[in-house]
């Protein structure tokens, strides 16, 4: 069994358990109409990535149940097929066969059941009286144009049982400043779905001012205009307009809403808050904390005092430093088990997508490095489909077709690279192409042809990249089987948001595009230098940090030559001049607390290097360098690094928070980052 094989059968062994409490859910609910139709999507969302999974890992016993499963989903999805007791009869039976297949000996066929179950699947999907029910001639002629027109099979069907179940229909029309849209978009599809569905995103339905964006939501809900604007709360530039339905036949044919609400949160497609664990691995940390007790219970026992409050054994005998990295080593074996290697991700994307450029007829090559970085097993759930989304994108939208690369003095095969590096409390992942890159005004030309800005030379170029992760955005002309919907790249953009991450891109026309995901560390095991900056205490990483010092304010000025000038404020050292920096400034604390006499009298300082650590270890003595002042140097300690969570992003400059002993929290401040945002 390959390493691919076998991180397969980890995770399909956790999409079983999902697949198998969503079909239990599913059979208690199916009657309800919301959380039927949720419930079906999440089952299908299983059986899809488990199907494609099992590809990729040439399990084909699985695969081949887990397409026909999928057929019949497709079919219930569209109304075709009811789900009554022996469809979910069958769906448990399939998934009771997959887990025979993944507990069934290596090199061993599927249970001899299997070929019995498939013909009963295939059975429920063979085209009968029972097509897809036809859109209502008087439903459609009640929704605006250009919404009807967007809708897809799936959606319809989807509308159609939220009318038949009472629900009222709106449109939600919004228009949000470029530079903000994607976090606004977020915000408001999260109040939207905390009391309806959203069930399409078209693009308004008029040019906006320069500098605007401007979409309509089509929202199913029991709530009046009233209470939806209640519940966005103070979300600007935001209308609502209910639409009028005449009654027609669709409703005659669904099956009756379920007052009941819904009580229960669905549980996620790919379970992220379980890890599988070596037995020899959980010996070995038994072993290590008995022996941290032992050593811990002997220190506390030296340092026991009589009753005249003499000590009754020798202190010097006592090892809190030894103790200290016990504790460290302990917390880092356990954070270790909360991650799994980028190279299981890595090769299902890079597989799934070269069978993509067969079926596109493009010749690529795939480069993969960085693959033994270990990342949280809740972020690798998070970025799996993303991360394949990216490749697939660079096959269909970056890689050219080999006579148009060797017109334009390529070599006939593409390049596609996935990489990863990890630094002190953020795995960076690349996936780069050499390819045709992105046209910034194809973007702006294709946002003003669905009206989503009014004239596209208004807009920048950072602007062209923001938009092509709008939700429903796509350059391509028409739908093929692995672009033109509009839906890959808002849902990189949703991952990152969600794991408190950023994506960025680079592009030149004609030389490819390079996206770069940037994820905070879940739990990182740090060593840090702690500063002082006004009242509070701060973390840099100990890796970025070349020297330090304290020293009295006059010899500061006269030891540094501090230079003054137009290009602002630097100082002379080793002789370079660096440029030099206040960390109260960075901070925004400027005009916060005055420095107390001491701090007035002493400058204490550090050099550090401006790149990234991972940048700054490849270019090691060559790396650019700042200076930067603070209040005081508290000195070196090793920092247990907690992510601040989905908003993280929002916080450039801060890459997570630590405890310190005295039960204080000290933020852990991303230099780079802090540059960037003071320079942006």
């Amino acid at each position: 069994m390959n390493e691919l094989q076998r991180q397969f059968f980890m995770e399909a062994e956790e999409m079983l358990e999902s697949l198998l409490r969503a079909l239990q859910q599913l059979r208690q609910r199916r009657s309800d109409g919301r959380a039927r139709r949720d419930l079906i999507g999440q089952i299908f969302r299983l059986i899809h990535t488990l199907k494609g999974s099992a590809g990729a890992a040439d399990m084909e016993s699985i695969k081949r149940i887990a397409h026909e499963f999928e057929t019949v989903l497709d079919g219930v999805r569209l109304g075709r097929i009811a789900i009554d007791d022996a469809v979910l009869d069958a769906f448990e039976d399939a998934a009771f066969a997959i887990s025979e297949s993944l507990a069934a000996p290596e090199g061993k066929q599927a249970p001899a059941v299997t070929a019995e179950l498939l013909q009963r699947l295939k059975a429920f999907a063979v085209p009968g009286t029972n097509n897809d029910p036809e859109f209502d001639v008087n439903l459609r002629a009640s929704l605006p144009t250009d919404i009807a027109a967007a809708l897809s099979r799936y959606d319809e069907r989807r509308l159609r049982e939220a009318l038949s179940e009472g629900a009222r229909l709106f449109v939600i029309t919004a228009e949000f400043p470029l530079a903000e849209f994607d976090q606004e978009f977020r915000d408001l599809s999260t109040r939207l779905g905390r009391g309806g569905e959203i069930l399409a995103t078209v693009p308004g339905p008029q040019a906006v001012a320069s500098g605007e964006i401007s979409f309509r939501v089509l929202y199913a809900t029991s709530s009046n205009s009233s209470a939806i604007s209640t519940q966005l709360g103070k979300l600007a530039d935001v209308k609502v307009t209910e639409l009028e339905i005449e009654p027609g036949k669709q409703a005659a044919s669904l099956a009756a809403s379920d007052a009941t609400a819904l009580e229960m949160r669905l549980a996620p497609a790919l379970s992220a808050d379980t890890v599988r664990v070596q037995l020899t691995e959980l010996d070995e940390l038994i072993a290590l904390t008995s022996a941290l007790f032992r050593d811990t219970a002997n220190t506390l026992e030296l340092t026991t005092v009589s009753a005249d409050g003499g000590p009754l054994h020798n202190t010097e005998a006592l090892q809190p430093a030894r103790l200290r990295q016990q504790f460290i080593e302990l917390e880092n074996r356990l954070i270790q088990l909360r991650m799994v290697p980028l190279t299981a991700i890595f090769e299902r994307a890079s597989r799934t997508s070269r069978l993509a450029a067969r079926a596109t007829g493009k010749e690529v090559v795939f480069e993969v490095s960085g693959g033994d970085v270990s990342i949280d097993k809740s972020l690798a759930v998070a970025i799996a489909e993303p991360l394949m989304h990216l490749v697939r994108n660079a096959v269909d939208h970056g890689i050219e077709f080999p006579e148009e690369r060797i017109a334009s003095g390529k070599n006939a095969a593409g390049h596609i690279r996935l990489s990863a590096v990890s630094e002190s409390n953020r795995v960076q992942i690349y996936v780069g192409d050499d390819g045709r890159g992105i046209d910034p005004a194809r973007v702006a030309r294709a946002a003003a042809e669905r009206e989503i800005i009014a004239d596209p030379a208004t807009v920048t170029f950072d602007q062209c990249l923001r938009l092509i992760f709008r939700p429903g955005f796509s350059t391509a002309a028409e739908v093929s089987d692995t672009s033109g919907r509009g839906i890959g790249l808002e849902i990189v953009d949703r991952a990152m948001a969600d794991t408190g991450g950023e994506v960025r891109v680079r592009t030149e026309q004609g030389k490819g595009t390079t996206f770069q995901l940037i994820l905070p560390a879940t739990l990182a095991l740090v060593s840090t230098v702690l500063v002082q900056v006004g009242r509070n205490l701060y973390h840099i990483d100990a890796r970025c940090v070349v020297e330090s010092g304290a020293m009295a304010t006059a010899a500061f000025e006269t030891s540094f030559e501090q230079i003054d000038g137009s290009g602002g404020r630097k100082i002379q050292w080793r002789g370079k001049a660096l440029a030099l920096h206040n960390l109260r400034d960075l901070l925004g604390q400027s005009n916060g607390e005055p420095e107390t006499e001491a701090m007035a009298d002493t400058r204490s300082w550090l050099v550090v290097r401006s790149g990234t650590a991972a940048s700054s270890e490849r270019q090691g003595a060559s790396g650019e360098h700042i200076a930067l002042i603070v209040d005081r140097i508290e000195g070196e300690q090793q920092a247990l690094v907690r992510s601040l969570g989905r908003y993280a992003a929002r916080w450039r400059g801060v890459a997570g928070a630590n405890e310190l002993r005295d039960g204080s929290v000290a933020l852990v401040l991303d230099i780079p980052q802090l540059l960037e945002a003071a320079n942006g």
